[in-house]
């Protein structure tokens, strides 16, 4: 039997007989796969005929592999052995002369949604809100993971609701800007379970993320996918504005819902008092943008919530001009019909119609 075979079956005597005949690679091989697999004994076995904290190919130290792969026992003998901070903190170039880790084992095990390492962890004081080397937190890593019972405790242990690192925060005019905050994080993955917790533990329905200054509702609108109906209506119950204008392109979270060709979004965002004629960063109303990208459902729902047909761009373009100008000739029809102007196309010209 080789060393690494006895390792992963967790063989501590066999461990104990190959280790002086094996070479270096094979004992950090055999250490991986003993970490991996939890077998405490085997593990202490391999740890005591090597000095060396951290891997001999990789970047991790036992502790952020045993989070990682969320080996409990392992971890915890670890912890046992060893109360040096170096292991907790992702910077440990505080502590020693090699490359850093990209994130605190505290990070690793809230990704991968091992429980027990992210309660060990904390038990043994790591910080919940330290950062990686991302400026990311541990609970920023279990959102994007969508780590439900990870997330649960890190709130209850005091996690933030934002990233805090230098580069995360910024005031303009007095606001406070953030970069992406878990909640916006779980509005552009349709992870609408993660945000009601959010929103539960008091998250800012309406905070922005730093590049671009989507709020929660806006992202949702624009990333669109199968949940975005839901964390819409999951948002504007917790009293998102839909007025809010985004840094960027100056959309309201209703143009954003037109790009996306969603019309039952779109309908519910009126019914929450969107506005139907907000001019974003092109100069168009969201008249405009449906006729320009072809989106017959949403032109649709907006004729009947009475937006006007004949506010299109800032230029003085209508609608109809403009669903003209793009090829959607069955949208210039529509549009010709609602202002009763004369409008005619070639029968033999195609429609550019995109279908929503």
């Amino acid at each position: 039997m080789d060393l690494w075979l006895a390792a992963q079956q967790g063989h501590e005597r066999d461990v104990e007989d190959l280790i002086p005949r094996a070479r270096d690679e094979a004992r950090y091989d055999a250490l991986k796969v003993a970490v991996y697999n939890d077998h405490v004994a085997t593990t202490a076995a391999l740890l005591s005929c090597t000095s060396l904290r951290r891997l001999h190919d990789d970047t991790l130290s036992i502790v952020d592999l045993a989070a990682q792969w969320g080996s409990v026992r392992v971890l915890g003998m670890v912890l046992a052995r060893d109360s040096c901070p170096y292991l907790l903190d992702a910077r440990r170039d505080k502590y020693l002369d090699t490359q850093t880790a990209d994130l605190t084992p505290l990070g690793y095990a809230a990704q991968s949604g091992h429980l027990g390492a992210v309660q060990l962890l904390v038990a043994c004081r790591a910080r919940v809100n330290d950062l990686d080397v991302d400026d990311e937190t541990a609970l920023v890593r279990a959102v994007k993971n969508n780590q439900l019972s990870t997330m649960r405790f890190l709130l209850e242990s005091g996690a933030t609701m934002r990233t805090a690192g230098t580069d995360s925060v910024r005031v303009v005019a007095g606001r406070r800007w953030y970069a992406d905050t878990p909640l916006v994080l779980a509005a552009e993955r349709d992870y609408t379970d993660a945000a009601l917790l959010l929103l539960k533990h008091g998250a800012d329905v309406d905070a922005p993320q730093l590049t671009g200054g989507l709020t929660p509702l806006q992202t949702a609108c624009k990333v669109g996918g199968t949940g975005r109906y839901a964390m819409a209506k999951l948002l504007l119950a917790h009293g998102a504005d839909v007025r809010k204008i985004d840094d960027a392109r100056r959309r309201t979270a209703l143009c954003w819902a037109t790009v996306t060709g969603d019309a039952r979004l779109v309908k519910m965002l009126v019914r929450h008092k969107a506005s139907l004629h907000h001019v974003d960063g092109d100069q168009c109303t969201p008249l405009a943008i449906a006729a320009r990208l072809g989106r017959m459902d949403v032109a649709l729902v907006l004729l009947k919530c009475r937006a006007d047909v004949r506010r299109g761009c800032t230029d003085g373009r209508t609608p109809l001009q403009i669903a003209h100008e793009h090829g959607n000739y069955r949208l210039a029809r529509l549009f010709a019909a609602a202002t009763g102007e004369p409008y005619e196309v070639d029968p033999a010209m195609p429609d550019g119609l995109h279908q929503s």
